[in-house]
This record gives C-alpha cells, sequence and structure tokens, in this order.
C-alpha cells in the first residue's frame, strides 16, 4: 500500500485486520493538506481530522509524519494524476501540481550520515 516499500507497519499478529480504506483516506488527505495548507500544518492532527480517522489508527501505520509523507508523495507514481478535492472556486477537479517533480525523483533514501564516536 505504499511507495517505498518501507511504510506502513505492518500488523504483527493475531487481531483484526487493517482497513486498507483507513490506509488510503490517510494518504489521500495527506496530499490534499500539503497542497491546500502546506508542510507546516500537515500535522498528525490535521490528517486524522481530514481522514475522518484517529490519530493511533495513524500512528498504528506510521511512526512519523514525515514517513506518511513520504509514502504518500512516493505512492503518487503508481497512481498517475491525482485528483483533488473541487476548488471552492471553480467546478473542476485540480490535480495536484508537484506530482511530475516528485514522480522523477530518486526511489530510494540516501544513506544516513555516520558520525564518529
Amino acid at each position: 500500500m505504499n511507495g517505498s516499500g518501507d511504510h506502513p507497519v505492518e500488523a504483527a499478529g493475531p487481531g483484526r485486520p487493517r482497513d486498507p480504506q483507513v490506509d488510503r483516506s490517510v494518504l489521500d488527505a495527506t496530499i490534499a493538506l500539503l497542497v491546500e495548507s502546506g508542510y507546516q500544518k500537515t500535522t498528525i492532527q490535521a490528517i486524522a481530522r481530514r481522514a475522518k480517522v484517529s490519530a493511533p489508527a495513524i500512528y498504528r501505520r506510521w511512526a512519523t509524519r514525515e514517513m506518511i509523507i513520504e509514502d504518500a508523495i512516493f505512492g503518487l507514481e503508481s497512481m498517475g494524476d491525482v485528483p483533488l478535492p473541487r476548488s471552492p472556486t471553480t467546478s473542476t477537479p485540480t490535480c495536484w501540481p508537484g506530482r511530475a517533480v516528485f514522480s522523477s525523483a530518486p526511489r530510494t533514501r540516501p544513506p544516513a550520515p555516520r558520525y564518529p564516536g
């Protein structure tokens, strides 16, 4: 359900299976918030409100906001154009213009720096 292969965290035992619609709702809400409000205002709480899920439901799947954003952005490659909510001033759906930039970005993370000591 993700673009990088590292997230979301998979369930590790018996119990109710996770609803993939929650994952999709969270990722859709993340993209919409990034476009509408910017990075700083795209918080776990804002994502949860927008996706109509609880913050703990998000944290069970992703450990950090950055991980959600990474999956939302890099997951766009396999989704094609991503329609966003209709503009309040027009009836035309908008598409996220940054998709092309992120789709052409490298798919792997650079290695973490090593510090002496």
